[in-house]
């Protein structure tokens, strides 16, 4: 089953959100237009929490998110680093922000003997067009303290795939990316841009993935964006709804799916051997909703719902004309 966002939809965000052109959108990335939410570690042992890092960062009015991770889970592939619907399983708070009441930035930091994850998302029937992002390396991140131990060598920022690793080894216009990897020396004024430019309907869709390496040498290392800019359209199809299960001549099927959000938990005043944050648990899971597939002659009317005495319409599960078929449902038209 396809669906398309509804033009209506589209031309109200386009009044919220400046426009490139008449089907898509742009937005900046920074603190100051965001909420950021810590999360604590699964395990703990987290310096970067205690220096006021933060593990996701939400726009305030599109449904954008940019999470962090490390590559210390003790999982071996990428499809364990990522929930069902493509984004981070296990977040770090690898992402700083700039103080002050003038520009701010965010920043991003890798760990000792780990490597930094990162993802952008969009909810599905939204699609990435393209991307640029300027950035520079610093000595250290807004809030460190104690010893930084950042690595004095080249390091590596780009965009990768999923299973992270990246798209592009050097300086290269190849598919439009211009990964840069290897050189970013202890230079800190230097700038450096990676972008990419959709081509096609299908060469970019609602996720991005970058990494933040050294090739796991010991050593932290920090680099600031000094701007992310994000190209994207409403106008990209999906199937929202896909059995999960079979079902063969059922009068009701329950369909389980993923909405593109992701479930935090509890938010909560957490320590991790140092002053306490408000925060929420690290490992989550995707947010899922249920949609329910019935025929009419399948509801009946109770006095006593069986929970609190509410009387309603209810839906039977017995046989009927409902069927799975490979990724859609199959129903007898004359019944529903």
């Amino acid at each position: 089953m396809k669906m398309r966002k509804a033009k209506l939809f589209m031309m109200l965000a386009l009044l919220v959100m400046g426009v490139s052109n008449s089907f898509a959108q742009n937005v900046t990335v920074h603190p100051g237009n965001g909420s950021m939410l810590p999360a604590r570690k699964s395990g703990g042992g987290d310096t970067f929490y205690n220096w006021g890092g933060f593990a996701t960062w939400k726009h305030e009015q599109l449904t954008l998110t940019m999470t962090a991770g490390d590559s210390d889970n003790n999982l071996t592939s990428a499809s364990n680093q990522l929930t069902a619907s493509g984004q981070l399983a296990n977040h770090a708070n690898d992402i700083f922000a700039t103080g002050g009441t003038g520009t701010r930035y965010l920043q991003l930091g890798k760990g000792n003997s780990m490597d930094t994850y990162l993802t952008i998302a969009l909810p599905k029937g939204y699609r990435f067009t393209g991307y640029t992002i300027k950035f520079h390396r610093i000595t250290q991140p807004n809030g460190s303290s104690g010893t930084i131990n950042n690595y004095n060598g080249g390091i590596a920022f780009g965009e990768t795939n999923n299973a992270f690793t990246y798209t592009s080894t050097t300086n290269t216009t190849d598919n439009n990316i211009t990964t840069y990897r290897g050189g970013i020396n202890r230079n800190n004024s230097t700038v450096y841009t990676i972008g990419r430019t959709s081509m096609t309907e299908t060469d970019m869709n609602n996720l991005l993935y970058f990494r933040l390496s050294n090739n796991k040498a010991n050593g932290r290392c920090f680099i600031q964006f000094d701007h992310i800019e994000l190209y994207f359209t409403a106008e990209a199809d999906y199937a929202p709804v896909t059995p999960t299960t079979s079902a063969t001549n059922r009068s009701a099927v329950d369909i389980s799916y993923t909405t593109s959000k992701m479930d935090y938990g509890q938010l909560r005043s957490q320590t991790d051997g140092g002053s306490a944050r408000i925060s929420y648990d690290g490992n989550i899971h995707d947010l899922n909703a249920n949609l329910t597939l019935y025929e009419d002659g399948s509801v009946e009317t109770v006095n006593d719902n069986g929970f609190d005495g509410t009387a309603g319409d209810i839906v039977k599960y017995q046989s009927g004309s409902i069927s799975s078929a490979g990724n859609y449902f199959k129903l007898e038209s004359s019944k529903h």
